[in-house]
């Protein structure tokens, strides 16, 4: 009854101290509560402890017979010597096909010859000493768990062996682990197209590197791709695409797939630490941990990490129990493996380095390992060498990342370690008080785990310490106190830090689902009455407690609180997460949903994005098309990147309609469309909460097709023609008189280049109002075009021809005539060669107004220099505030004055002016500057009373000053 007493005022306690933690700034009063409870819960579970003590089986050296150990060295020293040529001829050559089958190779013939070096030893029967007061220490290993599993789930004794009860405990034990993995999956698959709510940027920059591979580039399994993330989790996810497609379904299961394998993989290692009902309690804490959950989903490697450093420490804990090589192997490989996943696995490794060295000095005897730990040090290194090698001679590549978030700066800046011990606090608290802010990683701000998990991990990490010197909590102490240090050491503002920690979580379900089992324990011998006589069958405490209606009863309470935990993290995630705005805004909102509308858009318009859509990893991905399957691959995209200031009107002749997806402020600008296009339509789209994303522009097929061709006046009767390249008189029109001809229009550049056009049949040909007399540079876009024959009879022959860029001469083709005027709004853009505005102009064109993201090619070679002039219409009388955006330096002038410039060269500038403006024009004029880097140039206003937006085109207009 005392046991039942201490473990029910232990919960009370726990209970206020969640609520303190709940409200700040008493957080310190719950560490209080929180400690008064770990004490009465190691009062509740010290009467038991020794029986539920791990039991430690003589530990002997079992070689195998001499003929199988001869050709385990034989196999192992061979291993070796492959894995030295195969890392000799990857540092010469670090993509080399034969060099990794053989490292490959050398990894298999070591862990055969691991294998082959050692017997198995032979295990005790299941209920040898059961009937003869053997204690639980005495048993093995096997017989140890066996009979803990007897113990939790039947009322029948080792002995009865063979009844029919006893023999499907198995299957009861296989069904549980089977419903928890279903629970496990369940958490990571619903609703998986809806939560996280939009595609995160850098798991697509991931996808990008995997395809490259795909379509053929070289990439070594042993370099460093995107952030320095090794390569070989690249191939991990092309795997994925060639199994399943390159779809964003086998994009997210890239991580559902080892989260839910880290969910199994802790079974096992909890099963061998504790025993089955520990085991099954922490795979449930684990199955819904919403911390873990949350990362399962993304699609990208930090949940990789914890499945590696989880199997590796489960072969390390068996290797110390049964002393077998292979297991030490196999620990060293996992953990060799998990080097080529997220950064993170380094403070795994630490761990593991450190709870061998903690095993050395509080076990006596577990030097006598020696041979088993270094043939896992082998391993590691076997494995991970070829990655050493690539970060020896690239340090950068080991080190960059490291350096841009470590917490040394944030020390540096302060002058003091002030910044390290909040670091370290806020990472004590993450748990229970307020976890990582960042939207992606969490609820911003909510604990990182549920009230039930972060009570029982507290209490556990207390009882954890009071025990430490049993290697199983020296094992979890380590494991989370080092793993957490990855979040520690990183920078100040990101803490705390949930994505570098993810892997504690494993830790914590262990040490919960112990803590859990014990209370269940010390519930049952407190509600269990006294037997009068001693059954023959001990409990899962190792005592004598029969099964009964009480200790049926002592169920629920742990039942109810997994249940509890459960709905906890599944109402938090599916619910609060799931429609929290900030999260919503963490997973790129506009970059995925234009991703999915491209995508969804691709075979019924041609899609034209603005350049600051053009480049989002998530639409690469997403409108991605096989060059096997017939599409462009990464090269040749399904869309194209437009500004509409200066591609329009459009090249297409397809008579699909156009869609255009801009940034929001084209809204305001539409002008730019209907001036061509009538009938275009819009629409704004927005988020969940009416947030605008992005602009969709919808222009008729019908209309783009309409305005092609020249306005060709044959002596008084006129037609539309695609192009000049006739032969007469049988291309002549019917009806028509013979005469001269005029083609009237304009020749749309679809870049800036240098034009020959030449004609055949003695055509005039005017460009801009000017006679064309020879090549000349033309700026992309809109250039007014005459050409006029005086006799088509006597010439039989009318054709306009060019040569570009040096390009062969051929006829002007379709897609660059229309039959439209040069715009009546905007700016006359001069673009001079040079920073200094001086010497003859290359080039001229109208710009209908000043908003320009320029592609690598565009406007002109830097370093050049260019002016935007004309007049500016100001509506009505007032203040006007202006702010020009370019890189490099930008100058406004407003009525022959300088109202601002900033003139940075090599960088970005901006600069705000405000001018006082009478109704009517204004001279205006823009100088830009270009020496290198980005191109880019905007003129905003807000007029008096009105919003900030691009200056219109309605208000400009190209005059020369």
């Amino acid at each position: 009854m005392s046991q039942l007493i201490a473990l029910l005022a232990a919960a009370i306690l726990a209970w206020q101290g969640l609520r303190s933690f709940a409200t700040p700034p008493f957080a310190a009063d719950g560490w209080l509560w929180m400690a008064g409870a770990a004490v009465l819960a190691a009062v509740a579970f010290a009467r038991s402890e020794v029986f539920m003590r791990e039991p430690q089986p003589r530990q002997t050296w079992h070689w195998a017979a001499r003929a199988p150990l001869l050709a385990g060295l034989a196999l192992l020293l061979l291993g070796i010597g492959v894995n030295v040529w195969a890392n000799v001829t990857l540092h010469q050559k670090l993509y080399d096909i034969p060099a990794t089958a053989a490292w490959v190779a050398s990894l298999l013939l070591a862990l055969v010859g691991a294998g082959l070096l050692q017997r198995r030893q032979a295990s005790a029967p299941a209920n040898a000493g059961a009937g003869a007061g053997v204690t639980p220490e005495a048993l093995t290993h096997e017989a140890a768990v066996q009979q803990s599993a007897i113990s939790a789930f039947s009322q029948e004794t080792p002995d009865s062996q063979h009844s029919p009860w006893y023999r499907r405990l198995p299957y009861l034990e296989l069904a549980l682990v089977a419903l928890l993995a279903g629970v496990a999956i369940f958490f990571r698959v619903y609703r998986l197209t809806t939560m996280p709510p939009g595609i995160f940027i850098d798991q697509t920059n991931g996808a990008l590197d995997a395809l490259a591979i795909l379509e053929g580039r070289q990439a070594s399994p042993f370099g460093t791709s995107w952030y320095e993330i090794p390569t070989l989790y690249v191939y991990f996810m092309l795997g994925m695409f060639k199994l399943l497609g390159t779809s964003w379904l086998a994009l997210v299961l890239a991580s559902v797939v080892p989260a839910v394998l880290t969910v199994l993989a802790v079974y096992p290692l909890a099963r061998t630490l504790f025993g089955v009902p520990t085991a099954l309690a922490a795979m449930a804490f684990m199955a819904f941990n919403r911390w873990h959950i949350n990362m399962s989903r993304w699609g990208w490697i930090e949940v990789a990490t914890p499945f590696f450093q989880v199997v590796s420490v489960y072969f390390l804990v068996r290797a110390a129990k049964t002393r077998r090589l292979l297991d030490f192997a196999l620990a060293g490989l996992f953990l060799g493996l998990g080097m080529y996943m997220y950064l993170a696995i380094r403070m795994a490794v630490g761990a593991v380095a450190l709870y061998v060295l903690y095993r050395l000095l509080v076990q006596r005897g577990f030097w006598r390992a020696w041979v088993g730990l270094a043939l896992m040090a082998l391993l590691y290194l076997m494995t991970f060498s070829p990655l050493a090698d690539h970060y020896l001679r690239n340090p950068f590549t080991f080190l960059n990342r490291s350096q841009q978030v470590t917490i040394a700066n944030d020390i540096k800046q302060a002058g003091s370690y002030q910044p390290l011990w909040e670091n370290l606090r806020r990472h004590a608290e993450m748990f229970t008080v307020r976890g990582d802010s960042n939207p992606r990683h969490n609820l911003p701000g909510a604990p990182m785990v549920d009230p039930v998990t972060g009570a029982l991990l507290l209490i556990g990490f207390g009882y954890g310490l009071w025990r430490v010197r049993d290697h199983r909590y020296g094992l979890l102490l380590i494991w989370i106190s080092i793993t957490l240090a990855g979040g520690v050491l990183s920078s100040l503002g990101e803490g705390p830090q949930a994505f570098r920690t993810l892997g504690v979580t494993p830790a914590v379900a262990i040490l919960a689902g112990d803590v859990l089992v014990r209370a269940w324990v010390a519930l049952r011998r407190g509600l269990a009455p006294r037997p009068t006589a001693a059954p023959s069958s001990p409990g899962p405490d190792g005592l004598p407690l029969p099964w009964n209606a009480w200790a049926g009863l002592s169920l629920v309470a742990p039942l109810a609180l997994l249940a509890l935990a459960a709905y906890a993290n599944y109402t938090v995630f599916f619910d609060q997460q799931a429609h929290n705005e900030a999260v919503w805004q963490a997973f790129s909102p506009m970059e995925t949903a234009v991703a999915r509308e491209v995508q969804s858009k691709l075979s019924t318009h041609s899609l034209y994005l603005a350049p600051r859509l053009f480049y989002f990893s998530p639409l690469i991905f997403l409108t991605y098309q096989a060059p096997g399957d017939g599409g462009g691959g990464l090269r040749e995209k399904p869309y194209r990147m437009a500004q509409p200031v200066d591609d329009l009107p459009l090249p297409d002749t397809s008579g699909q309609d156009a869609l255009f997806l801009l940034d929001t402020h084209y809204q305001d600008l539409l002008e730019l469309f209907t001036a061509y296009y009538p009938g275009t339509t819009s629409q704004m789209v927005t988020g969940p909460q009416g947030q605008p994303l992005y602009l969709s522009v919808n222009v008729p097929g019908a209309e783009i097709v309409a305005l092609h061709g020249l306005s060709g006046d044959y002596n008084g009767v006129t037609r539309r023609d695609a192009q000049v390249n006739f032969t007469w008189p049988q291309d002549w029109p019917a009806g028509a008189a013979p005469g001269p001809v005029t083609w009237t229009g304009a020749l749309r550049m679809p870049h800036t280049a240098q034009v020959d056009l030449r004609s055949e049949g003695d055509l005039q040909i005017e460009v801009d109002g000017q006679p064309w007399d020879g090549g000349r540079m033309l700026g992309k876009g809109l250039h007014a075009l005459r050409l006029h024959q005086v006799d088509p009879a006597a010439a039989g022959r009318a054709a306009l021809l060019w040569t570009v860029a040096g390009q062969g001469e051929q006829p002007v083709p379709p897609e660059v005539l229309f039959g439209v005027g040069l715009p009546q709004h905007g700016l006359i853009a001069t673009y001079y060669n040079g920073e200094s505005w001086s010497g003859p102009p290359a080039f001229s064109v109208i710009s209908p107004l000043v908003l320009y993201a320029w592609a690598e090619a565009e406007p002109w070679p830097a370093p050049f220099s260019s002016t935007f002039s004309g007049e500016l219409e100001a509506p009505v009388d007032g203040s006007y505030f202006f702010t020009v955006n370019g890189d490099d330096g930008v100058r406004l002038w407003l009525d022959g004055k300088v109202v601002g410039e900033a003139m940075q060269p090599d960088t970005a500038n901006e600069f705000n002016a405000t001018v006082s403006l009478t109704a009517g024009r204004h001279a205006i004029r823009v100088d830009h500057f270009q020496r290198g880097g980005g191109k880019a140039l905007e003129l905003w206003w807000q007029p008096p009373n009105g919003p900030r937006q691009v200056v219109p085109p309605r208000v400009l207009w190209p005059t020369q000053e």
